[in-house]
């Protein structure tokens, strides 16, 4: 059970400006961030607009003009076809793209060529049930992986939890289709799977933000409540998952909250940040249900093995990553930091 310690009111304001200095030192000249380390490299676009997104709702501001950068970066980033990628090199993606977009609406820029493009890029994704699929297409990922036609990645261009539920917090995502689909998603003890994720708080969170009141997030509130107590076991609890349940207790505006956010600044590092402990995964391109208890190997780089079929699938697909510059956690935290506060307010 949770401590009555843990239940002590916290003071947000302190905590998140601690995480907003730490992501301000962490942004370069470009107005990037960089995390996450996979056969691609390092992500910048999609990192820059969900980091940048963070600070803008953060609501001061020297984050707003932190985030104005992070966008003035996507804008000179923008795919030749329009929309954004995991990085440069890697072809446009729904997810990617879905997050500059949010940051587009979050600064009032919709009526930028950037964000418009990328708004009709973002379509494409869209399948006729109404989810979004990470990649329009399996010939995207699979040209620039540089493998066969025989290797098959139609599960990466099937709809996705976790990327429709983050799109559906865009003002031009939120329609019958999508949320008939995302309700369709909900598992019965309320959270919702993620593709790309480990933690099931991440799509939970993200559905929950972005779905009218009713059923489905009573039962994600509930969800929430129990895995918090399940969190609070752990030393320290991870900052990642721990940001997803405190952001939907926020808007369930449970009593757990105060205990959830608690929990939150006491594992907040002394230079602001968070631990890295969001855990991406990329599944096999067949995949369309990864398993957590499947075997994943951590990334750390390519190994001097000879280039076979064989040896490529297996450095590039089934690994995980970290966000070892703690950029993503630390944003995570800082969204559900501004969540609470919001959720405080009469």
């Amino acid at each position: 059970m949770l401590s009555a310690e843990a239940a002590t009111r916290i003071d947000i304001e302190p905590v998140a400006a601690r995480a907003r200095d730490f992501l301000l030192a962490g942004q370069d000249a470009r107005g990037a961030w960089r995390d996450f380390f996979l056969p691609a490299g390092e992500s910048d676009g999609w990192v820059t607009a969900y980091v940048a997104l963070a600070l803008a709702k953060a609501g001061d501001p020297e984050g707003w003009a932190a985030a104005l950068r992070g966008w003035s970066h996507l804008e000179a980033a923008v795919k030749p076809e329009g929309g954004w990628g995991y990085n440069a090199a890697t072809p446009v993606d729904a997810d990617s793209t879905l997050w500059a977009l949010r940051l587009a609406e979050a600064l009032g820029v919709t009526a930028s060529d950037a964000a418009r493009r990328g708004l009709a890029v973002l379509e494409t994704h869209r399948r006729r049930d109404g989810g979004l699929a990470t990649y329009a297409s399996p010939a995207g990922p699979r040209g620039y992986v540089g493998l066969p036609a025989s290797v098959d990645f139609s599960a990466w261009a099937l709809p996705h939890a976790c990327v429709s539920a983050a799109a559906a917090a865009l003002s031009g995502m939120r329609d019958d289709p999508l949320a008939t689909w995302l309700g369709a998603m909900q598992a019965e003890d309320g959270h919702w799977p993620s593709y790309w994720w480990f933690d099931p708080g991440y799509a939970t969170a993200e559905a929950v933000e972005a779905l009218p009141p009713g059923a489905a997030r009573d039962r994600a509130a509930r969800f929430a409540e129990a895995r918090l107590q399940v969190l609070a076991m752990m030393a320290p609890p991870p900052a990642f998952a721990l940001s997803h349940v405190v952001r939907v207790l926020a808007v369930a505006r449970s009593s757990m909250l105060e205990t959830a956010v608690a929990l939150l600044a006491a594992t907040q590092a002394e230079n602001g940040s968070w631990p890295a402990s969001a855990r991406l995964r990329v599944p096999a391109p067949d995949c369309v249900t990864p398993s957590d208890a499947a075997a994943w190997t951590p990334w750390h780089g390519l190994r001097a093995l000879p280039m076979t079929l064989e040896a490529v699938l297996a450095a590039t697909f089934q690994i995980t990553s970290l966000d070892h510059r703690r950029a993503f956690t630390t944003a995570t935290a800082l969204r559900a930091l501004t969540a609470a506060s919001a959720a405080s307010r009469p």
